[in-house]
């Protein structure tokens, strides 16, 4: 071909080219965004995965901190009161030991489903290892805490599971002082939850008894 014919060709596929750019413009954008909305449900779909704990479906430790310094902050900005609930099941190893894993698994759910339905929406149940579980109360005082985790306490210890004697749960109930860091709330929580296993467990600990 001669240049002025390939200058033709190219003249002709470029306007080809422009006319189905924008006959097809609006399909393209439409898939590039549908799959844009894809990418994000599936991120979405995958972070939350990251933050639930597999066997109880509560929040786990991760989405807990994160949680937990949202919520501190927010109480001080607003200077709204910030509870916290430690809560751990009593003779757990006992249980795990004499009846089995798979047993112990079924307790660890069956308190997390009473966590679930005794607290508010607002409220945030999180496995925080092991047999141990926190509370988070936003807008809440300790007096109000301990209204909340006295019926979990109840709930719990009227649990009827096969091959366990008795199930119960201990807490260590703290209100965020202002300004304080909340690790170190939760460090006074588990320390009155130390104090409620010393005194017999299967109670609720507010440092006001």
């Amino acid at each position: 071909l001669s240049a002025e014919q390939i200058d033709l060709l190219t003249n002709a596929a470029q306007r080809v080219g422009n006319e189905l750019e924008r006959q097809y413009r609006a399909d393209l954008a439409s898939a590039d965004l549908a799959q844009h909305l894809r990418s994000e449900e599936n991120w979405a779909a995958l972070e939350r995965l990251a933050l639930t704990d597999p066997l109880t479906g509560l929040s786990n430790r991760r989405a807990g901190e994160r949680a937990l310094d949202r919520e501190a902050a927010r109480a001080r900005r607003t200077g709204s009161p910030f509870s916290l609930a430690l809560l751990d099941l009593d003779h757990f190893k006992d249980i795990n030991d004499g009846q089995g894993h798979a047993v112990g698994d079924d307790v660890l759910c069956e308190v997390s489903r009473i966590l679930m339905s005794t607290f508010r929406a607002s409220d945030l149940a999180v496995r925080w290892g092991g047999d141990e579980f926190l509370v988070l109360l936003p807008d809440v005082t300790l007096e109000g805490a301990a209204v909340f985790a006295e019926r979990a306490r109840l709930l719990v210890e009227s649990l009827s599971i096969a091959g366990v004697p008795r199930v119960s749960i201990s807490a260590g109930i703290v209100e965020v002082e202002p300004g304080e860091d909340p690790r170190a709330a939760i460090t006074r929580a588990d320390a009155r939850l130390y104090e409620a296993k010393a005194a017999g467990r299967n109670r609720i600990n507010t440092g006001r008894e």
